[in-house]
């Protein structure tokens, strides 16, 4: 019996292809796409909350258990984030 039924069929290998190929090539796209719209300071605070993001996907989505440590993790995250915003204001050039 084989580990993975379906395997043989055209349509499992387009949907992993497509999965794996264009959805991600979307989202690499889109995320470069918005990181050359935005500053490079504060585009780059974003790339400190994707895993928050990634762990609450996983709750909502997966029903994964998130523990006091996450939540005080992204507390520690959020106030980092907003020190770096609002403590060096943007001077006009």
């Amino acid at each position: 019996m084989p580990l993975v039924s379906g395997l043989a069929q055209p349509s499992v290998w387009f949907a992993v292809l497509y999965l794996g190929i264009v959805s991600t090539a979307d989202a690499f796209y889109l995320w470069n796409k918005g990181r050359q719209m935005a500053e490079a300071g504060v585009g780059s605070i974003f790339f400190f909350f994707q895993p928050v993001v990634g762990a609450l996907l996983g709750w909502l989505v997966l029903g994964e258990h998130l523990s006091i440590s996450f939540f005080a993790g992204g507390s520690l995250m959020r106030a980092g984030s907003s020190v770096n915003v609002t403590a060096c204001p943007h001077e006009a050039a």
